[in-house]
């Protein structure tokens, strides 16, 4: 079950769990996530009256996980539904998900996402189409982009990668095969632009150097003077490599 706190113009939407275990009743509140525990045959009057005493406080608690959640990259929300938190180019940038005529989904951006879903959807299924449908726009985002790099610097530096890839990988943000495809990962798509970038002209770099030489990094440093803020960056993820 599902029911919608408004706070000024504010709506946040949550789930409704009954529980033999709760003793009482609570909010548990998780990044873009809000969730009622009941107890079992739980009075209505006081379920509202504690939705009614509790609502501020989860708008105040919803906005400090979410600005957490901003300095890691990887952050994706538990549920894709109106108020949740999309991190996107370093930012993160409020969701709505509006139920249309439309017969498949449909994503809008302007200083944050609205995704169209057709009418008559369970909150999972809304909550999945959703998720596909952000998944499949921001691939396309990073597909624009890196081809847009590559011909900038491939030109640049005079090395011409015979294709690239973008790809959900584990536990690396690019690499560069012996086949001179690059392959780079769509998660980038949280991270600024500008980190992006670095990724893909460290790749095309490594059409040169298979290495971390020396004279691999001039070559890098000599077109993408960021190198050292980026690398900073993206060393902090100390769990994904290049």
């Amino acid at each position: 079950m599902m029911g919608e706190l408004i706070i000024g113009n504010t709506k946040i939407e949550y789930s409704v769990r009954e529980s033999i275990k709760a003793k009482k009743l609570k909010f548990i509140v998780t990044p873009s996530n809000v969730e009622l525990v009941s107890p079992v045959n739980a009075e209505k009057n006081r379920v509202a009256e504690f939705i009614e005493k509790k609502k501020n406080w989860v708008f105040l608690k919803l906005n400090e996980v979410n600005k957490k959640a901003e300095k890691h990259l990887l952050s994706k929300p538990y549920q894709y539904q109106s108020g949740a938190k999309i991190l996107y180019r370093g930012r993160m940038l409020k969701l709505s998900v509006i139920e249309s005529d439309l017969s498949e989904y449909r994503v809008f951006f302007k200083n944050g996402f609205e995704v169209q879903v057709p009418k008559g959807l369970s909150p999972s299924e809304k909550h999945l189409n959703a998720k596909i449908a952000l998944d499949k726009w921001m691939k396309n985002k990073v597909r624009e982009d890196v081809k847009r790099f590559i011909k900038v610097y491939s030109k640049k530096l005079q090395l011409f990668p015979k294709d690239f890839k973008v790809k959900d990988q584990k536990h690396l943000w690019g690499s560069c095969g012996k086949d001179n495809i690059i392959n780079i990962n769509w998660n980038l798509i949280q991270a600024p632009k500008q980190i992006l970038e670095y990724v893909v002209v460290h790749e095309i770099c490594h059409l040169k150097y298979r290495n971390h030489s020396d004279s691999f990094w001039a070559l890098v440093g000599s077109v993408f003077p960021e190198v050292d803020r980026c690398k900073r960056w993206l060393e902090a993820k100390a769990e994904w490599e290049l």
